[in-house]
């Protein structure tokens, strides 16, 4: 199924991108794909007047995506070059001259994963936190296009040994904070305006660690091209307790990614259930984490 997967990309010439998205992302919408979860999730980050226009865009994004994605393995190192832009490189390579590492906390904005690439071909040492993937397809898709370009990507579960490594090593090791987290790994931040059960690691690996941390989101310009997009580093405020640090930084970095949402709004996947089921008290936010007993 992989290989047919690729196979289907290397056969899809880039100028047929953008027709095949507009019908994709139409196709998506005819079939009504997570459409109630999209336009929820819509109307409560812009308000109902914003959905109409935003819900085509969204679905094109996801189409284009999808096509970019399948697309990657045979684009190979040169092109990857001359398909992504680094905006603000000072920042990482000032973070990185201090030899600790750096963590990125990231989302799935623009073409994610041709950010990853992009850092990697380059010659950073970059690192990826995932979750275990049910669909094994899936899986193989993922970490064959990431190994391609030297993207390390470690399974949740099983990174906490390696971590200290990859930052002793200097390693950007990336976290994706746009997905819901569990009651044990997360504390609640604010994302437009409503509360968000959000993964508390990096900012816990950010205090024990005393690592450096920046943003980094991707985003595809009107041409087809892809910047990747390096945020200054985050001035935490270290001088805290950690059950302060946490959820302080924590939101900080909530915040530094709505800031991305509210410029690309079209170039996120919508599809997610952000956020938390109604009655689901912010103080659940994870004892453990926050005691640091964990």
């Amino acid at each position: 199924m992989v290989e047919m997967v690729f196979l289907f990309g290397s056969l899809v010439p880039r100028s047929c991108h953008r027709l095949l998205s507009w019908l994709g992302g139409l196709f998506l919408r005819l079939i009504r794909f997570r459409h109630s979860i999209v336009k929820s999730n819509l109307t409560l980050a812009f308000g109902e007047e914003k959905v109409k226009d935003l819900l085509p865009r969204v679905y094109r994004h996801f189409a284009m995506t999808a096509l970019e994605i399948i697309r990657l393995p045979r684009l190979g190192k040169e092109g990857i070059l001359a398909e992504t832009e680094l905006v603000g490189f000072e920042h990482l390579d000032r973070v990185n001259k201090t030899g600790r590492g750096v963590i990125v906390i990231s989302a799935h904005t623009g073409n994610w994963e041709m950010c990853l690439s992009s850092l990697a071909t380059r010659g950073i040492k970059t690192s990826v936190i995932v979750k275990h993937l049910r669909n094994i397809d899936d899986a193989k898709l993922y970490h064959r296009i990431r190994g391609q370009y030297g993207v390390n990507s470690m399974i949740k579960e099983d990174s906490s040994r390696q971590i200290s490594r990859l930052f002793r090593d200097g390693h950007a090791v990336a976290f994706v904070l746009d997905q819901r987290s569990s009651r044990k790994e997360g504390v609640f931040a604010t994302l437009f305006g409503k509360p968000a059960s959000t993964f508390a690691s990096p900012a816990i690996l950010a205090y024990r660690l005393k690592i450096p941390v920046i943003a980094i989101f991707a985003h595809r310009r009107p041409d087809g091209h892809h910047m990747t997009m390096i945020q200054p580093e985050f001035e935490l405020p270290r001088h805290l307790p950690q059950d302060q640090f946490v959820p302080l930084a924590t939101q900080m970095m909530q915040d530094c990614f709505e800031r991305q949402l509210r410029e690309f709004p079209e170039q996120w996947i919508w599809m997610h259930r952000r956020w938390n089921k109604k009655g689901r008290s912010t103080s659940e936010s994870a004892p453990e984490y926050l005691s640091g007993s964990k």
